[in-house]
């Protein structure tokens, strides 16, 4: 019965190529615009995700108010990634990280830009799930002079060489020893290294002062800390550490300082939170926004509805030259149930093509997509296991 129905709509659709074409190309572009719209926001929802601990990965941030100027910062003190290993016994690792964009970096007679040079403290791979091809993740970064590069990196400044053990020259005064070589960073991670050095190769790494803030702090805490009772503490603690060079830095000791209404603090950024929900000074990249996120969802529902409403639009449309089949089926004996399985026969059957069609599109428009968004957006049902069940759906 129904390969019948099957044959039927297939010599419908025949019969009628010019209204077949518009109905399921009509259909296939809407549902391959929601199916770009989706990836994006799905590409937007995992940024940082991929690392195991994500849920207990957070960043450091700076809040102050002096003599009525306001600043919200990702920076901090050198100092600081000590002190919360000492202080805080929830806290499990802490790494600190800084960019130096725009660095000369010489290998033998080549000379190359690098723009995405990067400092880390010796517990970055044990905080972060950037995985290392070679290197042992607890060492790379351990002694100064150490630098780890990404695979593509090491390819541009070795070609076929093995890196490893081999010397590179930043700024034609600092040198480092290749100790390890990382995956290329995921396209969905708020900050993105081509080349990771030791962070003890910084002199500023010895810098006692709280106030000199150029590096950004990342910690690891236990399972199950309250964050926001962690915060509360971050108060003395912060004032424990300043209370001595605050009469340096701005001339009156710390309770003139809380007297006068001047606001200084710490706060905890959860690593899921920072793509989506931070725009501080000295981000390491122009961050995405939760907004877009829920007006591109609205756009993509939209726009199947659309689709949706066309598509029954101008099958309803055809139901009126269709009257007189419907009647010669009656009197040879169909019933209204087989009716009923015919035409919705039919309607899956436009609707299986016009998806077919929709991710044909996807996949030839995902380039073009991606040079206008900046975006490493792939669609594959390995990396995107979540739209087998998305697709169904939608069809």
């Amino acid at each position: 019965m129904i390969k019948t129905y099957l044959i039927t709509a297939y010599r419908n659709m025949l019969r009628k190529p010019g209204f077949t074409i518009i109905n399921i190309t009509g259909l296939a572009i809407g549902l391959a615009a929601c199916i770009i719209i989706l990836l994006y926001i799905a590409d937007e929802l995992g940024y940082d995700r991929f690392h195991k601990k994500s849920d207990r990965i957070y960043r450091m941030a700076t809040y102050g108010v002096f003599g009525g100027n306001e600043f919200h910062s990702t920076y901090t003190a050198a100092p600081m990634a000590g002190a919360l290993l000492d202080d805080f016994p929830e806290v499990e690792h802490v790494t600190r990280l800084m960019l130096r964009p725009q660095r000369s970096v010489r290998v033998g007679e080549n000379t190359f830009i690098e723009d995405a040079f990067f400092y880390a403290d010796s517990s970055f791979f044990e905080i972060f799930d950037f995985e290392l091809i070679a290197g042992d993740p607890k060492k790379v970064l351990a002694e100064p002079g150490g630098i780890v590069l990404t695979e593509s990196t090491a390819k541009r400044y070795f070609g076929k060489e093995d890196p490893i053990g081999k010397a590179i020259v930043e700024d034609n005064r600092f040198h480092y020893i290749v100790t390890g070589i990382a995956k290329d960073v995921p396209g969905n991670s708020h900050f993105k290294f081509n080349a990771l050095a030791s962070f003890l190769s910084l002199p500023w790494h010895q810098n006692t002062s709280w106030f000199n803030q150029s590096a950004q702090t990342y910690l690891l805490v236990a399972p199950g800390t309250d964050k926001k009772l962690m915060e509360e503490k971050l108060v003395p603690f912060l004032f424990k550490h300043i209370r001595d060079q605050l009469q340096q830095f701005i001339g009156i000791s710390l309770e003139e300082f809380a007297e006068s209404g001047q606001i200084y603090r710490y706060e905890m950024q959860a690593l899921h939170d920072i793509h989506l929900h931070s725009n501080l000074d000295g981000e390491y990249e122009a961050n995405g926004s939760i907004t877009y996120v829920y007006l591109f969802s609205i756009i993509a529902l939209f726009i199947l509805l659309i689709a949706c409403i066309n598509f029954m639009n101008l099958s309803t449309a055809r139901s009126a030259s269709r009257a007189k089949e419907v009647g010669i089926r009656k009197v040879l004996g169909s019933n209204r149930q087989q009716l009923i399985r015919q035409f919705l026969s039919e309607s899956l059957l436009y609707s299986l093509i016009a998806m077919l069609l929709a991710l044909f599109l996807v996949e030839i428009s995902l380039p073009f997509f991606n040079q206008l968004a900046d975006k490493q957006l792939l669609f594959n049902f390995q990396s995107e296991w979540y739209f087998i069940a998305v697709i169904p759906v939608l069809y």
